[in-house]
């Protein structure tokens, strides 16, 4: 086991090697300007000036305070008090602790019920022109606004493409019924999906983000249902007798493994998405549940107790060259494979409780994440890699939390407690 001195040093040291591959990678780019240093990674310092407009300045305000958050969730910033930082010797002075690398400049236009957004970003202390943006939405849109300024000055400064404009579906417990709703990655904008009265579970969120996929019992028996999002009514994918549980998306979109038990025995198998043609991948008097797809679409891993106990086994996309990942713990359920290809997260039962683990693909560099009371179950990558959303009991209610990748930097996005099974959306695209 990794100890969590020994995983902050294996922190330290892929952060920096990360961090200077983005360099390396941005130096073919001629629209990312600033580079990350090969000596170690520092936060870009940035200045968010204060953002004009011609009126609401309510909104004006909330809207570059979205802006500022987002910066700060990344991990990739340090906001810079303008009023501290805009003078010429913070801008030139190199050993200044406080040196501006960039600065974000915006105006909002109201009209009605719609609002314009101008943002322009700089490089300092030259103040050269990074990007001059301009993006329209309605006015009840503002948020999502803010979190796409963000993404582009995340991808523009750092080379990495962001993730504010994400949301994370889970599932809600409203009385005895078990709801699927969506929140943004920071926390606002709830809004559930499902009003069945019924136990609705395990949604997974489809590679564009137009879809989600989960399992209701609306009709009794556990199927398996796909609810496109701009239609806001989902459709029966399959209702084979006994579990039609557990989906998850193919890369491509085209496919989902799940776990059926329509044999007798709890089985992995691929179901496409139009027509419903069904493959049966796995075939073992155990339990094979819980599949998760590599992110090239060529292998899935899952938990199995074909040894006696749940433990994650590896198997090509076809269902054959079965392996077995995990052999410390004694009991190993939820893989979750990282989008970046590398790493797997998983739930593993340490001294009595449920933590969150990670390991390589490989089946080295075991690391637990979590620690402290309660448990914690149902890990969920980002679109990049970086960070987990998970379920815990840890404030003695259920909620949903995120955490970077580490383990580091623990934020809880629901309140209200009975919330569960998150799925982290891809990247967003508004209209």
């Amino acid at each position: 086991m990794v100890t969590s001195r020994f995983k902050k040093k294996i922190f330290d040291v892929v952060m920096m090697l990360w961090f200077c591959g983005i360099a390396a990678s941005a130096q073919a780019q001629d629209q990312v300007y600033l580079k990350i240093q090969a000596d170690g990674f520092k936060r870009i310092n940035l200045i968010v000036s204060t953002f004009e407009s011609n009126g609401r300045m309510d909104v004006t305000q909330q809207t570059r305070d979205v802006v500022i958050n987002d910066l700060n969730l990344s991990g990739f910033f340090h906001i810079l008090d303008e009023s501290k930082s805009s003078t010429p010797s913070a801008h030139s002075d190199r050993n200044n602790e406080f040196q501006a690398s960039a600065q974000l400049e915006a105006n909002l236009r109201f009209h009605v019920d719609d609002v314009h957004f101008d943002a322009r970003l700089f490089e300092l202390p030259a103040k050269r022109k990074i990007f001059d943006r301009k993006f329209n939405a309605p006015l009840r849109s503002s948020r999502s606004l803010a979190h796409q300024v963000a993404d582009e000055v995340v991808y523009y400064l750092v080379g990495e493409k962001g993730i504010a404009s994400t949301k994370i579906a889970f599932v809600s417990e409203k009385g005895q019924a078990k709801e699927i709703a969506i929140i943004d990655y920071d926390g606002y904008g709830f809004q559930q999906l499902t009003a069945s009265n019924s136990l609705n579970i395990s949604p997974r969120w489809s590679p564009d983000g137009d879809k989600i996929a989960f399992t209701s019992y609306i009709l009794e028996n556990p199927d398996l249902l796909i609810l496109p999002l701009h239609e806001k009514k989902a459709y029966r994918l399959s209702n084979q007798p006994g579990l039609n549980t557990a989906p998850a998306w193919s890369p491509d979109g085209k496919k989902i493994a799940l776990t059926m038990t329509k044999d007798g025995n709890s089985e992995i198998y691929v179901m496409e998405v139009k027509g419903g043609k069904t493959r049966r991948l796995t075939n073992h008097p155990a339990i094979d549940s819980s599949p998760s797809w590599s992110p090239d679409g060529r292998e899935i891993v899952f938990t199995s107790d074909r040894t006696g106990a749940p433990q994650l086994y590896l198997m090509d996309a076809e269902g054959g060259n079965v392996r077995r990942l995990t052999f410390e713990g004694s009991y190993n359920d939820s893989p979750a494979w990282s989008p970046r290809g590398d790493r797997i997260a998983f739930v593993s039962r340490y001294e009595g409780r449920f933590h969150i683990y990670s390991i390589n693909v490989t089946g080295e560099e075991l690391v637990k994440l979590t620690d402290g009371n309660g448990n914690n179950e149902n890990p969920s990558w980002s679109p990049d890699g970086l960070r987990l959303a998970f379920a815990s009991s840890r404030d003695g209610r259920w909620d949903i939390y995120v955490m970077n990748w580490d383990g580091s930097q623990l934020r809880r996005v629901t309140q209200n407690g009975r919330n569960i099974s998150p799925s982290w959306s891809p990247r967003l695209k508004y209209d």
